[in-house]
């Protein structure tokens, strides 16, 4: 099969061989995860912006939620949630490639997920096309496709021969980029070579991968791998010219021919982190007031501005947007610990600082809010106070990962301190 490829930032054309069928688009998206709880603000304008669209299918190559819980009830709020927001703004057929905060890699939770989208690997068929979603989540299997779904794939793919065109979906993908190196498909590189040569010579057309937030296009050895990661998770990059914007991919499908277009989406609190990084504090409140006319009662529309206020130091209108907040959230403690998150994943420690602690004032049993203090104090090299909130928060966990995590980190910490 003859491949032609034509590429830009914003659209790049795969031509095969010719099979009559009637045109169709679909649409895939990443990496659309909180990094709390509710859903983010952009993925609300990803999903207007694909309804305006009125593709015939829509993927998602995972991610949905911000998982990593054992607790059932936990993880099936997060997943009803998920579930509510697509519904209120999508009505199209949604397939879910399952990612590593979907949870489907603990085998007694797996279930939450396949009742409501369906097994982790399976396969769609939709007019000249054959979809193949994979599960590189695997319990036990994590960053391989291995051993009953290898044994699977090889025969998908050869049913899928009769069809003009073969799209492969899978959440971390063979050749990461920028982030997650070595901690992808990557991880087993004999397994993940035979993967692509395997999918090279059953003539798969794109092999649509998420787990990294950016976009990227790549190929390799023949092999086509678009990294569409950007449909809410906190970006891996800075510039559109790294990857770093929000977006997703619509694929337009026209017998022979297939259009894949990069599709951007704007969202005003992004914008508004963006001014406050580069020092624009009156221009982020700007852009937040508009996030708070689009959505407002999400809770991210208010926290450039409570920010950009405190930046200022114009005290009552910071107030007046934090009691805002408080309201949103109904809940004093979630308030402090999630304007504290904000202003640490802007890099403002003192900010941060101070709001996470007024977090353990209310609520003394948090795990999160001392880890992220230690996690400041570790960034601003007060080792000894680092190790202090780490001890505190190993205390606060059940979790074996998490105190095996913490062990490590104060171990460390010890030998920088003693040096």
């Amino acid at each position: 099969m003859k491949k032609r490829i034509i590429a830009s930032l914003y659209i790049f054309t795969l031509i095969s061989t010719i099979l009559i069928s009637e045109p169709f688009s679909f649409v895939v998206m990443g990496d659309s995860r909180p990094p709390t709880e509710e859903q983010p603000y952009v993925f609300y304008k990803v999903l207007d912006k694909i309804n305006e669209l009125e593709p015939d299918l829509v993927f998602s190559t995972g991610d949905i939620i911000i998982g990593y819980t054992e607790d059932r009830q936990k993880l099936s709020k997060m997943y009803d949630d998920f579930e509510e927001v697509v519904a209120k703004i999508m009505d199209f057929p949604l397939y879910i490639v399952p990612g590593n905060h979907d949870n489907v890699d603990v085998d007694s939770l797996k279930n939450e997920f396949t009742d409501r989208f369906g097994p982790t690997f399976q396969s769609i068929k939709y007019e000249n096309s054959y979809f193949i979603i994979l599960s590189s989540e695997e319990p036990d299997q994590e960053n391989q496709i291995i051993g009953k779904q290898k044994v699977w794939l090889q025969n998908e793919l050869r049913k899928a021969q009769a069809y003009e065109h073969i799209f492969v979906l899978v959440h971390q993908p063979l050749y990461p980029k920028i982030e997650h190196i070595g901690r992808s498909l990557d991880k087993f590189p004999e397994e993940r070579d035979e993967l692509a040569e395997l999918l090279k010579k059953s003539k798969v057309d794109m092999v649509f991968a998420g787990h990294i937030h950016i976009y990227n296009y790549t190929v390799k050895d023949g092999l086509h791998q678009i990294i569409t990661g950007g449909a809410g998770a906190p970006l891996y990059a800075d510039t559109p010219g790294e990857g770093g914007f929000y977006h997703f991919i619509q694929v337009l499908v026209n017998g022979d021919d297939v259009d894949y277009r990069i599709v951007p989406v704007e969202s005003e609190v992004w914008e508004a982190e963006k001014l406050i990084i580069a020092g624009y504090y009156e221009k982020a409140i700007e852009q937040s007031m508009k996030a708070m006319e689009y959505l407002p009662e999400h809770p991210e529309s208010c926290f450039p501005s409570i920010l950009g206020y405190k930046l200022l130091n114009q005290d009552f209108p910071a107030k007046t947007m934090y009691d805002k907040l408080r309201i949103i959230l109904n809940n004093d403690f979630k308030t402090a610990s999630r304007f504290a998150y904000f202003c640490y994943d802007l890099k403002f420690y003192d900010l941060a600082e101070e709001y996470f602690l007024k977090s353990t004032e209310i609520d003394i049993t948090s795990y999160d809010s001392f880890y992220r203090l230690g996690r400041i104090k570790e960034k601003t090299e007060d080792h000894k106070q680092a190790i202090e909130y780490y001890q505190k928060a190993l205390f606060l966990t059940d979790s074996e990962k998490r105190k095996q995590r913490l062990h490590d980190k104060i171990e460390k910490l010890e030998q920088k301190k003693d040096n």
